[in-house]
């Protein structure tokens, strides 16, 4: 999907996580096939230097991820594309024979709007010759107890 200019809201629907939210029953919402996560979200983002993007924590070990960017989105991506298991899909063996399936990983990329060159409302994506690009992203891991 090319994104149109129009900056959806998340209310009542699966993609609002602005509150706390079991990111597995999430994906239980979704109709099958590839289906889940794999969209942008626009960071209220401070005029200057890093903004707060989000924070994930698993309940059960306590491992806590937050991130902060300059960029004004972030893109959410719960691996959908990933060997099904209940396709009896082979999964990915990696290190350790860990195996990945389905929504089994997720990643949060920050970046810009997609398809923000083309856009005038969203922020710009545009670099002139002699100018300098940076991006920072800090993600701050810890352990709640």
């Amino acid at each position: 999907m090319v994104p149109t200019g129009v900056v959806e809201s998340v209310d009542n629907t699966a993609y609002d996580l602005r509150k706390p939210s079991n990111l597995f029953q999430l994906l239980k919402k979704f109709p099958s096939g590839p289906n889940g996560f794999d969209i942008n979200f626009c960071v209220n983002k401070a005029e200057t230097g890093l903004s707060f993007v989000s924070r994930v924590t698993n309940t059960k070990t306590g491992i806590s991820l937050d991130v902060f960017s300059d960029q004004p989105g972030v893109q959410l991506y719960t691996a959908n594309f990933f060997p099904d298991p209940n396709k009896n899909d082979s999964p990915i063996i990696g290190k350790g024979t860990q195996k990945y399936t389905k929504h089994g990983a997720f990643c949060l990329e920050t970046q810009n709007y997609p398809n923000a060159v083309n856009i005038p409302e969203f922020p710009t994506a545009i670099i002139t010759p002699g100018e300098i690009y940076t991006h920072s992203t800090i993600f701050k891991f810890s352990v709640i107890s």
